[in-house]
């Protein structure tokens, strides 16, 4: 049967639709048919397409949480502690004086960053992987 909201072929079974989530009971709906509705032909009719295939999301969230967990797990300095993110993110740039004596604790503090950020990438393709998976 064909949606009479909006002409999107619908299989008989289903409750609702796919493309604009109409409920599809024909007793609530009143016309459930089997053509499309009037004005629209067979060329408007489309497979409706899944919400989102994109992985960008959950690469982003992924990159993001990685990072902050990389952040918090950062080497701390001896008796400095942990380098503040502004340093960490400059990588030391900012750093005068006998302050850059911790500039490669920066740049460790930095790449623990970086590297966190990159196994939240993986893990959030790899959680896409698998929502994709369960879907079909």
């Amino acid at each position: 049967m064909f949606c009479s909201n909006c002409g999107a072929q619908v299989p008989d079974s289903a409750k609702f639709c796919a493309q604009c989530g109409v409920t599809m009971d024909p007793q609530t709906v009143g016309v459930a048919s089997s053509a499309p509705p009037p004005g629209q032909g067979t060329a408007a009719i489309v497979a409706p397409r899944p919400k989102s295939d994109s992985p960008w999301a959950l690469i982003a969230v992924g990159f993001i949480v990685g990072s902050g967990v990389g952040f918090v797990l950062r080497p701390s300095a001896f008796l400095v502690g942990q380098l503040p993110f502004e340093t960490v993110i400059t990588r030391g740039a900012s750093l005068s004086g006998l302050d850059q004596l911790l500039v490669p604790m920066a740049q460790q503090s930095f790449n623990v960053m970086l590297v966190g950020g990159v196994i939240g990438v993986i893990a959030g393709l790899i959680l896409h992987r698998v929502m994709v998976r369960e879907r079909r």
